[in-house]
């Protein structure tokens, strides 16, 4: 996590040695090149938002000008859903966001 977070003075001072290692150990992981390599989750279109794509090619446009990040917050956004109707709601709900290039939880911010 890269992080270490400490609530009172107390715990620093009671972790002085703890925390002089872990310095040590980051500053030698740093001198021998080790790096953590975060690997994003690859995108899943499910189906029905893959069909409307197709059907469309406004909006099909106007998905593959979104952010990686925005594409998958739509696509969990349908494939979370358990029942079909549920699906087909939330994806009639979401292209007149799309077309309008906006994220999912935009109106939010």
């Amino acid at each position: 996590m890269r992080q270490w977070r400490f609530q009172t003075v107390q715990e620093i001072q009671a972790d002085k040695q703890l925390i002089l290692d872990y310095m040590l150990e980051a500053i030698q992981n740093q001198k021998e090149g080790k790096e953590f390599k975060h690997k994003p989750k690859p995108l899943t279109i499910p189906p029905q938002l893959q069909e409307a794509l197709n059907a469309d090619s406004e909006l099909k446009k106007a998905f593959s000008a979104l952010s990686k990040s925005c594409k998958r917050e739509y696509a969990d956004h349908i494939s979370e859903a358990k029942q079909e109707s549920t699906k087909q709601r939330r994806l009639t709900k979401i292209i007149p966001l799309i077309l309008a290039q906006k994220g999912l939880h935009d109106k939010y911010k």
